[in-house]
């Protein structure tokens, strides 16, 4: 990973991957998501991405979109 910024506020995510055998970085956009709160525990949804390469963001949008993931209880803090 090259870079990575959080934007809290405004609920996006933008981060650069240098691929091994690729000339051109990867960018993957998290154009919104959400942080949601069940009980004690804190859960990390995708809503809307994209990215650079059309067959990767076609992938994203059918496993990682809308979907929950468990953060550890500190990681919501720098969300």
């Amino acid at each position: 990973m090259t870079n990575l910024q959080i934007d809290s506020k405004n609920k996006t995510i933008t981060c650069e991957l240098d691929l091994k055998g690729e000339s051109i970085p990867l960018k993957i956009n998290c154009l919104n998501y959400q942080l949601v709160e069940e009980g004690a525990e804190t859960f990390f949804e995708i809503t809307r991405m994209d990215t650079s390469r059309e067959w990767i963001t076609v992938l994203c949008d059918e496993y990682l979109k809308n979907r929950r993931f468990k953060l550890p209880p500190l990681a919501r803090f720098a969300l």
